[in-house]
């Protein structure tokens, strides 16, 4: 089955955070009683394969809520506390979830209807195997660290935010050469 990820807190991961973080041993859930699916609001095939999961997860006695994700709409911010969390859209889903769902411990993992599927890693086309494992035996969960970023000039801070995947600094509208400093530290050392 494909690996979940669950981001443990919106804030720079202190060294004691990252020790933590490299020590802990992959946790297995052993029972997954509810299950919630985060949907790409602009993807008809995913809201299809979505109504398919439910009745899936609801045969094997697994409560499932779908919830639905888009530029104008992100419902996943009320979704309640459940065992698991599937998108079903593409990386970008994945990564928007992500950071809607940091700080609630939740487990992650994504079906992947975008191109690349580099972190939406279950096919809709055989995501049967991956969930009856997911429905029989748990989910194995790996504990990702996410970054906090802050743009400061001059001592302000013009904007913050998480960094789940990736950060991205642009001039303004149009591509520039931009220069910019970054500080931070893992696991106690600089970089």
């Amino acid at each position: 089955m494909a690996s979940t990820s669950s981001a443990d807190s919106a804030g720079a991961a202190s060294s004691a955070d990252a020790a933590r973080i490299a020590k802990t041993p992959r946790q297995t859930v052993a029972r997954i009683a509810s299950v919630g699916l985060v949907i790409k609001e602009a993807n008809k095939d995913a809201h299809l394969l979505a109504e398919r999961m439910t009745a899936f997860f609801q045969a094997r006695g697994i409560g499932c809520v779908q919830s639905i994700h888009g530029p104008e709409n992100s419902s996943c911010r009320s979704l309640p506390d459940v065992d698991c969390v599937l998108t079903l859209g593409g990386d970008g889903t994945f990564v928007a979830v992500a950071r809607l769902l940091m700080g609630r411990n939740i487990p992650l993992a994504g079906v992947n209807f975008g191109r690349v599927g580099f972190l939406a890693t279950i096919s809709p086309d055989a995501w049967q195997d991956d969930l009856t494992i997911l429905a029989e035996e748990g989910v194995r969960v790996e504990s990702r660290m996410a970054l906090h970023v802050e743009h400061i000039r001059n001592g302000k801070v013009l904007c913050s935010g998480a960094a789940v995947n990736d950060a991205v600094l642009t001039r303004g509208l149009h591509d520039r050469l931009a220069v910019f400093a970054s500080r931070g530290s893992v696991r106690g050392h600089v970089v």
